[in-house]
């Protein structure tokens, strides 16, 4: 039973809880219903039920098979067995409804769910989770600026077939599917692991090639890749002439379409 062990265990708890006090909440009102309601068979049954449960994912033997039954990624999990709302819910109406005058009650049992709503972790309306749309097709700014480009030195009539990096892939045909791609989503043929795997190591002085090779077998007329040292000359080289630079990115044309 190591440090680790301890600290990979309030990881977990930590992902199902996040920085929210709950948990503590939760405690604290299994314990006034125990003490306070020792009579009450349901009560027992209940509060001995979920401390025994915490009992099962923090020692030692019990967490470590509960851990290989489905895995430490997930075993945050297991909390789920944790009736914590349920308990919040019944302990804060359960005290707030014996005795007192009404008015009080109220007030306390106010109080204890704004501090429930305080308490309860952090606003999911924000950056991390929402962003603010760049345009009216809600996809990345860049990937429009790559179509457009692609689209303005595209001869009148000419088939579009374009190798892109793969983190845009998926939205280039949301945004106009004229521009047809030598892979998408699903890359499953040889080229497009192939394509995938330069666009990975394209700092490489051989990737820029290799790239140039593939679009050349699989009739590709555009090509999106970064610009780096001699990328110019070498595509230029080999027909594909840049036609516009978008951030760090060069758009090459087929020189003989």
């Amino acid at each position: 039973m190591t440090i680790s062990y301890f600290e990979e265990i309030k990881d977990q708890l930590n992902q199902y809880f996040g920085m929210s006090i709950f948990l503590i909440v939760f405690l604290v009102l299994l314990i006034v219903l125990l003490l306070r309601y020792t009579g009450d068979k349901k009560i027992r049954l209940l509060g001995w039920g979920c401390l025994l449960l915490l009992f099962a994912g923090f020692f030692y033997p019990t967490a470590m098979l509960i851990q290989k039954c489905i895995g430490i990624d997930v075993y945050w999990r297991f909390f789920w067995l944790l009736p914590v709302n349920y308990v919040l819910a019944y302990g804060l109406v359960r005290i707030f409804t014996q005795g007192g005058k009404k008015h009080v009650r109220d007030v306390l049992f106010a109080c204890a769910v704004l501090l429930c709503l305080l308490g309860s972790g952090k606003c999911i309306l924000n950056s991390e989770n929402y962003s603010v749309p760049q345009n009216s097709y809600e996809i990345s700014q860049i990937t429009v600026e790559f179509a457009d480009a692609i689209l303005e030195h595209a001869d009148e009539g000419e088939e579009i077939k374009a190798i892109f990096p793969p983190e845009y892939v998926t939205s280039v045909r949301v945004y106009d599917a004229r521009i047809k791609l030598l892979y998408g989503r699903k890359n499953r043929s040889k080229a497009a692991k192939r394509a995938i795997a330069c666009y990975e190591s394209a700092r490489s002085s051989k990737s820029h090639k290799r790239i140039c090779r593939i679009a050349k077998k699989q009739n590709c007329n555009f090509i999106v890749y970064p610009c780096y040292e001699n990328t110019d000359a070498y595509f230029a080289g080999k027909g594909y002439i840049k036609v516009a630079t978008v951030g760090w990115y060069g758009i090459y044309k087929e020189n003989s379409r």
